[in-house]
């Protein structure tokens, strides 16, 4: 597996008590190739650093609580080498000066924000500390990149919808392991839907994809799915 040089996609924390800004940043860095995880508060976020290393922390500096964001960021700072993006709000200029000076913070996003800056600060913070970035993955003659947004097979581009492209990513992001429909529907879909959609779209990907060329993802019956090589 080839990911931007790496063995693996950046895992992303992102921390924020506003469900809106919270899932549609998490969405988006998924859809892009990251992995992301979701926390409410700074309580909830200690406990996903507990057992997950996380490459990149999004954390609100107005957290809601005991801890606020600069609080975070600093336990982060001191406990892990976990790099920090604030996302702040306009009036909040000496919690953005203290974002730098009292916490190390690598950055700051301030809200609103268009989902594009946040990205490409995401990608410079990253690529100043070394860490993977956006997913590339090769299976066969299959290219699936995720900044571009682009799956190719044979240098031919496989028109997909969003859905069907972050399904993709995801089996891609996996090749070789069997991913559960449970395991598809809350890193895909991230909602209470059944089986069946997950069936759907891999019955369409699939026939998108053997349309081009390429014949590599395997129905487990009762496990799940694989893409691999076929």
């Amino acid at each position: 597996m080839t990911e931007s040089g790496s063995d693996r996609a950046s895992r992303v924390l992102v921390v924020d008590d506003d469900d809106g800004v919270r899932v549609g940043v998490a969405h988006t860095l998924r859809a892009v190739g990251y992995e992301a995880i979701e926390a409410v508060d700074a309580a909830a976020a200690l406990q996903a650093v507990s057992s997950n290393g996380f490459d990149l922390a999004v954390i609100d500096i107005g957290l809601p609580g005991g801890l606020d964001g600069l609080g975070l960021a600093r336990r982060l700072q001191h406990d892990t080498d976990t790099a920090v993006i604030f996302l702040t709000i306009a009036h909040e200029l000496e919690w953005r000066l203290a974002a730098f000076d009292e916490s190390g913070a690598d950055d700051y996003v301030t809200k609103p924000f268009e989902m594009a800056e946040l990205l490409a600060r995401v990608r410079a913070v990253l690529r100043r500390a070394g860490r993977p970035g956006e997913a590339c993955w090769q299976v066969g003659v299959l290219t699936v990149d995720a900044e571009a947004g682009r799956a190719e097979v044979d240098g031919v581009q496989v028109e997909l919808t969003a859905t069907e492209f972050r399904l993709l990513c995801e089996l891609a992001r996996n090749q070789g392991r069997v991913l559960s429909k449970e395991q598809l529907i809350a890193r895909v879909w991230q909602g209470p839907y059944d089986g069946a959609v997950v069936e759907r779209h891999v019955s369409t990907l699939r026939g998108k994809l053997a349309e081009c060329g390429f014949d590599g993802i395997e129905t487990l019956r009762g496990l799940g799915y694989r893409l691999g090589v076929s």
